[in-house]
């Protein structure tokens, strides 16, 4: 399947890699539905490309991809940053290993942004203001009405939703057993320039994984740790 991917005209869907090949639509179809791991398989794919002695940073990054319709999966407003501005569609998160001498990103992880969930988006809230008025009587009415009410019971708390950068730091999670070994440097952009991201790392960072990078991002409170941050990495290192 791989090799058709590389060779195919046009979508990448099961009918056109029928078309490339000599497998069928169904077993494409069957043979889509099992797991595989591609981090295992990037992650081989990257030690080969790489030489032992080569200065590889990790980077991690979002791509937004236009897409139209209501009912596909992970459809919700995203950063465009090539229209810089947000726009409706999908979004990819990729951690990626950069050779810096060869001016190479070798793909080690790419993931869908899942949409925001409805009940923590913001609500919308009319711009013009309300004419009905209230009269006194139905004041009263209310007031008394609220008085007569019991005590409500205690609300079962409910567990929070995960948030994008919750889903980022699963994924940095799950691909930081692929790294390669002598990756001691990871750069992001500035969105993901919060406490809590950088905390998140902070409690996955071992003597492998020393120190992380914010990329363009103007830190005014510096964040003290053991760890080292540096800041401003020009676009031409990336």
């Amino acid at each position: 399947m791989l090799p058709t991917i590389l060779l195919v005209c046009g979508k990448v869907n099961f009918t056109n890699l029928s078309r490339y090949s000599d497998l069928s639509e169904k077993t494409y179809r069957r043979q889509y539905s099992q797991s595989f791991n591609y981090l295992g398989f990037n992650a081989e794919i990257i030690a080969v490309a790489t030489a032992a002695t080569a200065t590889v940073i990790g980077v991690m990054d979002a791509s937004f991809c236009s897409k139209s319709g209501k009912h596909t999966y992970g459809l919700d407003w995203f950063y465009n940053g090539s229209a810089s501005r947000t726009q409706k569609g999908l979004e990819i998160s990729v951690i990626a290993v950069v050779d810096v001498a060869q001016q190479r990103a070798y793909p080690l992880s790419v993931q869908q942004t899942p949409a925001t969930p409805p009940h923590l988006k913001p609500k919308k809230t009319s711009k013009s203001p309300s004419q009905a008025t209230v009269s006194q009587t139905q004041i009263q009415e209310i007031r008394a009405s609220l008085d007569s009410l019991t005590l409500a019971p205690p609300r079962v708390p409910v567990p929070e939703a995960m948030t994008r950068l919750d889903h980022d730091l699963n994924q940095l999670r799950n691909a930081r057993a692929s790294f390669p070994a002598e990756l001691k440097y990871f750069a992001v952009d500035g969105a993901d320039s919060k406490q809590k991201f950088v905390e998140g790392v902070v409690s996955l960072s071992n003597s492998k994984f020393g120190m992380f990078i914010l990329h363009r991002q103007k830190c005014r409170n510096m964040y003290t740790s053991r760890f080292s941050f540096l800041v401003n990495i020009t676009q031409s290192f990336l």
